[in-house]
């Protein structure tokens, strides 16, 4: 064998065991911390994600909530006087006009309004709900003028309006509250109000006046919101999870429709106006029941609304918050982000 090629042979040896471990070791340190930076991104961005994702869902379930309680009561060019010919007055079915706001704490929300929840949602034990009446869209002018108060009341037809809708008719110096009996008034434009037809039904088919033309007709409507949880698998582990979300119920629905997850209790609290020297001016705020013993749903002028907001997955932050809400200390032992929201709203309809 060439002496050159011996040369090579001793020279073209492999690595040793030893060098080979080092190697390996080595490699290891350096997946290892890859794999670390891998998992703190991750963590970093889920937490970020869920912290933005928290302050959107207050954002928004705020707002919607201030602007519903801004409107309640809102009875469109507010006549001197209203008179309700609802059976009953229509006080705990449909419209009360003297009540604008009615609320329940969370171990007296009504069966009638959790039964709306969507199926396979349950309501949220221990979060407030509400009830607000308000006018719904825009008014309709009358085409032609009433010769009688019973005379059916003629407007534009594809109103939207349905049979049993509550509706007011008003010309700013009177107005009357009443159920719609005529069959289809969408199409024809017809609004009957008989006695004796429909639920609650009206007591009488004469209105409190012959109303002209250039009257305005608006939909009286009442809207809900309450806490429900629904569940979904928010880890993707099989497992369905609770996801407590804000609902709206709109009266005539069949389900309370979703508004936005993540919002794990709601606390409401009622200003009242019941001195008449200072009319407008909040004397004291009360819980609901508080407000229904006292029979003081009138008086309401202001809502204060409190809200516990928390990230839909857990295990976000190192250690548990320390958190008090509604004078209570907060489990958050499952590590969620959680923050909370107050605001005060005047109900501007119910301020004279």
């Amino acid at each position: 064998m060439p002496m050159n090629a011996l040369k090579t042979l001793r020279y073209s040896r492999g690595l040793t065991l030893v060098e080979l471990m080092t190697a390996l070791v080595i490699s290891l340190v350096l997946l290892a911390g890859v794999a670390q930076v891998f998992v703190a991104n991750k963590q970093t961005y889920q937490f970020s994600q869920s912290f933005a994702r928290n302050q959107e869902n207050s954002r928004f379930a705020v707002n919607i909530l201030v602007r519903a309680l801004r409107n309640a009561g809102y009875m469109s060019c507010q006549p001197g006087y209203v008179q309700n010919f609802l059976v009953g007055g229509g006080t705990g079915f449909d419209w009360d006009e003297e009540q604008s706001v009615e609320g329940y704490d969370g171990s007296s929300v009504p069966s009638a309004l959790s039964g709306k929840l969507p199926s396979g949602v349950s309501l949220v034990s221990g979060a407030d709900a509400i009830t607000l009446h308000a006018v719904s869209g825009t008014g309709l002018r009358l085409q032609a003028d009433m010769s009688d108060p019973t005379d059916d009341i003629t407007i534009p037809a594809d109103n939207g309006l349905s049979y049993g809708d509550i509706v007011m008719v008003a010309d700013c110096e009177k107005g009357a509250i009443f159920q719609i009996t005529s069959a289809d008034p969408d199409s024809t434009g017809i609004i009957g109000h008989t006695s004796g037809a429909g639920t609650p039904g009206n007591t009488s088919s004469r209105l409190n006046k012959a109303y002209g033309t250039g009257t305005e007709l608006v939909r009286l409507t009442e809207v809900s919101y309450l806490i429900g949880n629904k569940k979904v698998d928010v880890d993707g582990d099989g497992t369905a999870d609770d996801v407590p979300t804000l609902y709206r119920y709109r009266d005539g629905a069949a389900n309370a429709e979703e508004l936005v997850e993540g919002i794990e209790d709601l606390q409401l609290r009622y200003g009242i106006a019941d001195d008449p020297n200072d009319p407008g001016t909040v004397s004291k705020y009360l819980t609901a029941s508080q407000v229904s013993a006292a029979n003081e749903w009138g008086d309401v002028v202001s809502v204060e609304v409190r809200a516990l907001i928390a990230s839909l997955r857990g295990n976000l932050l190192d250690t548990a918050q320390d958190l008090t809400f509604n004078g209570a200390t907060v489990d958050t032992s499952d590590r969620k982000i959680r923050q909370t929201a107050n605001v005060i709203v005047g109900v501007r309809n119910a301020i004279r």
